[in-house]
């Protein structure tokens, strides 16, 4: 990692960005409350976007440091733990799984970040970019599926409505109701930011002019 990487100018990027992305799981979750869908936690919105912002632009470190930051912040809002959690070790996983390492976890999109500044294509860039959408939030998904896992026992109750299924398959569905989603609509923005502020993603020094913007220049 280079050693401009930690200088002042990205840091300050890392606190505000993993700042605009608590605000906005915030408002997310303030809204997804009066739908009683996810009971022991979960929204649907935007609110990944900045942290593969900070991931693209600055690589797979300093997505990894502003995701940490989100889900330490994001506990101030109050954490949700399962009342299945019964001891002291239980309710260290839930927030290690659900916090911490699920919004740390984020951060790995930036493991494209040199494929999204190093495209010779708008169409590459999405390609990379959606692809480091997936690849966030999957790891993201994955981390709260185990703690789901490992809190909810078989038979559980949504909506008041008792549900005689395994474990892994009630994990993975309330997991799944939310966080796919999310990973859509994230997908979406972050492609709508390539086609109108791609430098928005790609910081100036290493965004690529495209063999389409030379076209441009010429006409």
């Amino acid at each position: 990692m280079k050693k401009e990487n930690f200088s002042p100018r990205v840091m300050a990027e890392v606190a505000l960005l993993s700042a605009f992305a608590v605000v906005l799981d915030l408002l997310q979750s303030a809204i997804c409350r009066f739908f009683p869908l996810w009971p022991n936690g979960g929204s649907i919105g935007i609110a990944m976007v900045p942290i593969f912002i900070l991931a693209y632009r600055r690589g797979t470190i300093c997505g990894l440091l502003g995701g940490f930051i989100v889900g330490l912040l994001d506990m101030l809002d109050g954490v949700d733990i399962s009342p299945l959690a019964t001891n002291g070790w239980m309710v260290f996983a839930s927030i290690l799984l659900d916090y911490v390492l699920a919004w740390t976890l984020v951060g790995c999109s930036g493991i494209m970040g040199s494929f999204v500044r190093n495209a010779k294509s708008k169409k590459e860039m999405w390609l990379y970019a959606s692809l480091g959408v997936v690849i966030g939030g999957g790891l993201r998904f994955i981390s709260h599926f185990l703690s789901g896992m490992y809190m909810w026992e078989k038979g559980t109750e949504v909506l008041h409505i008792a549900l005689d299924v395994p474990k892994y398959a009630y994990s993975l569905l309330y997991n799944g109701s939310y966080l796919l989603p999310c990973i859509i609509i994230c997908a979406v923005v972050v492609s709508l930011l390539l086609c109108y502020q791609p430098k928005l993603l790609v910081n100036n020094e290493n965004l690529l002019i495209t063999k389409e913007a030379q076209d441009e220049k010429k006409n």
